[in-house]
C-alpha cells in the first residue's frame, strides 16, 4: 500500500482516479492504514492543529444550536491545504439526532428541491417521510417491497437551487433558506475566523451502503472567498483530497464532523469516497 500510495503522489490526476477506484472497491476490501485518522488527535508531519476563536461565540449561542463550547473542539487542518479545518464531533450529546431528523422529515419537505422532483409531481414528492416511514417500520423481514420515497432520495438542495444540469445557481430559483441550519453554519463560522457568514444554499446527499460521491470541482459559487461547510452524519467514510503539486490526502473521517473549505484557498477541491454513510449537507454562500 506504500509504495501504491508513492506512485500516485507522483503521477498527479491520473492517481486521483486510480486511488479513488481503490478505495471504493469492495472486493478485496481496500487497505486503510494510509489514511489519516483525525479521531486519533495526533498532529504529525500533515495534521497540524487548527486556531479557532472561542471568544467568537458564546456557550449560550453554541448551546442553542447543539454545539459543545468552541474551547472543547477539536480542530485540525493540513500542510499545503491553506484554509482546510476539520473539526471533529462539536455536537452536544443527544443533539445529533435533531439535526439528522431535520435531514430525514424536514428539509425535503416542499418548496425544497428533490431529486424525486425530476419524474414525480410535487404533490406525489410532498411529505416524503410521512409517506414512507409506515412501510420502513412495518415490512415483513424476508419479503421483498418496493422502495418507499424516503429510499429514493438521493439529493435535497435548499435556498439557491443548484441545477445539475448546468452546474449554476440562479437568483430566479430561489426558496428561503432554513432558519436553524443557517444559524448553526453561523456559529460555526464565526468560531472558525468567518464572522458575519450568511449561509444561501445548500446541498444534502443521501447515501446507500453501495453508494459514493464522485471526484468534483466545488467552482460554481459565485464568490469563492468564504468557506463552504460540510456537515456530514453517518459512519466512518475515506474523503480524498488533492491540490495540483501537492500530495494525495486520504482522510478517515467519523462522524458527525465539520468540514471548513474557503474555495479561493484551492480549486482543486474534494472528491469524496463515502461507504455506509447516511447523509451530508453542504453549505455555502
Amino acid at each position: 500500500m506504500a509504495k501504491m500510495a508513492a506512485s500516485m503522489v507522483e503521477s498527479g490526476e491520473d492517481a486521483f482516479r486510480k486511488i479513488f477506484k481503490f478505495y471504493k472497491r469492495r472486493n478485496p476490501p481496500p487497505d486503510f492504514s494510509n489514511v489519516i485518522d483525525f479521531s486519533r488527535g495526533v498532529p504529525s508531519d500533515q495534521v497540524v492543529p487548527a486556531i479557532l476563536d472561542p471568544d467568537g461565540v458564546s456557550d449560550g449561542e453554541a448551546a442553542r444550536v447543539g454545539l459543545l463550547p468552541v474551547r472543547d473542539w477539536r480542530a485540525f487542518g493540513l500542510q499545503g491545504y491553506p484554509g482546510f479545518m476539520f473539526i471533529c464531533n462539536p455536537f452536544l450529546r443527544g443533539s445529533k439526532p435533531f439535526w439528522v431528523r431535520q435531514c430525514l422529515k424536514v428539509y425535503p419537505q416542499k418548496p425544497n428541491t428533490c431529486n424525486l422532483d425530476m419524474h414525480m409531481s410535487p404533490s406525489d414528492t410532498e411529505d416524503i417521510w410521512d409517506k414512507s416511514v409506515l412501510s420502513l417500520t412495518s415490512s415483513p423481514s424476508g419479503k421483498t417491497r418496493a422502495k418507499t420515497l424516503l429510499e429514493k432520495l438521493r439529493w435535497v438542495t435548499l435556498g439557491y437551487h443548484y441545477n445539475w444540469d448546468t452546474k449554476t445557481y440562479s437568483a430566479s430559483h430561489y426558496t428561503p433558506f432554513p432558519v436553524d441550519l443557517h444559524t448553526l453554519a453561523f456559529q460555526i463560522t464565526s468560531a472558525c475566523g468567518f464572522p458575519g457568514f450568511n449561509a444561501e444554499a445548500g446541498i444534502l446527499n443521501y447515501y446507500r451502503s453501495d453508494s459514493s460521491l464522485g471526484i468534483h470541482v466545488d467552482e460554481s459559487e459565485l464568490d469563492h472567498s468564504p468557506p463552504l461547510l460540510s456537515f456530514r452524519f453517518g459512519t466512518e467514510k475515506v474523503f480524498i483530497i488533492y491540490r495540483k503539486y501537492y500530495q494525495l490526502h486520504q482522510l478517515l473521517f467519523s462522524f458527525p464532523i465539520v468540514l471548513g473549505i474557503p474555495l479561493s484557498s484551492f480549486w482543486e477541491a474534494p472528491a469524496d469516497r463515502t461507504p455506509r454513510l447516511l447523509c451530508t449537507c453542504t453549505v455555502g454562500t
